[in-house]
């Protein structure tokens, strides 16, 4: 209409688009990452091998990224001088490339993976760093897949009753900082990837004891000024 000229103002440009519904992030429930760690060192043989899945573990929740992010690292994107990880646009949600620095036992774990690679033949730089189809000849393929990573933890969480998933390492990494005495919203955020600093703070759960507290304090005037009142 307006294109066409038919009309001279867009009618809806003053209504304010409806809110969106935002529910809890979906966080690991009835375990810890320890549990988890725990259950796949100690469990049975559909964990095998058992050292790369708790690597994998454990690269999910301290670095928070997402699996897309995880199966499209290689080995030249590792920087261990440095101990810093550049996360490719490629595998990104926002497809911008990013550094992230590692802590000194997710170092360990990569050279660890990058010995077992080496143990099995040739590692190329361009080479698929979590790769199970290299340690596990049950994976189909060469090459390791987003639903191959997933498909580990629905069978894990099936069996164990443990809820968690790739994304909920994300989540539940992201909320336990996010909610961690001066935090800094803003670094939690360059750690994420998040280009919007809304969307870090839906991480930060609305604690009650405060809201208890300050709630109190209002029952407590009402209870003085009825007392007075009497």
């Amino acid at each position: 209409m307006l294109k066409k000229k038919l009309i001279i103002n867009d009618p809806f440009e003053e209504f304010a688009y409806a809110p969106q519904l935002q529910k809890q992030k979906k966080t690991i429930q009835y375990g810890t990452v320890e549990d988890i760690i725990k259950v796949i060192q100690n469990g049975p043989e559909r964990y095998t091998p058992d050292w790369f899945w708790i690597r994998v573990t454990r690269f999910l929740y301290l670095t928070g990224i997402r699996r897309r992010q995880l199966i499209s690292i290689i080995w030249e994107h590792i920087d261990f001088n440095h101990q810093i990880l550049t996360i490719c646009a490629h595998g990104s949600k926002n497809k911008k490339e990013r550094k992230l620095p590692l802590p000194e036992i997710l170092i360990s774990d990569l050279q660890f993976l990058l010995q077992k690679h080496e143990d099995t033949g040739k590692v190329a730089r361009s080479g698929q760093v979590f790769n199970i189809t290299r340690f596990n000849s049950k994976y189909h393929g060469s090459v390791c897949s987003a639903d191959q990573i997933s498909g580990f933890y629905k069978r894990f969480s099936k069996s164990t009753g443990i809820s968690v998933s790739p994304h909920r390492f994300r989540h539940t990494m992201a909320t336990e900082l996010g909610n961690m005495p001066d935090t800094n919203i803003f670094v939690l955020a360059n750690i994420l990837g998040h280009s919007d600093l809304r969307v870090t703070r839906q991480y930060v759960e609305k604690k009650l004891k405060p809201q208890i507290e300050l709630l109190k304090k209002l029952e407590q005037h009402l209870t003085k000024e009825n007392n007075r009142s009497k």
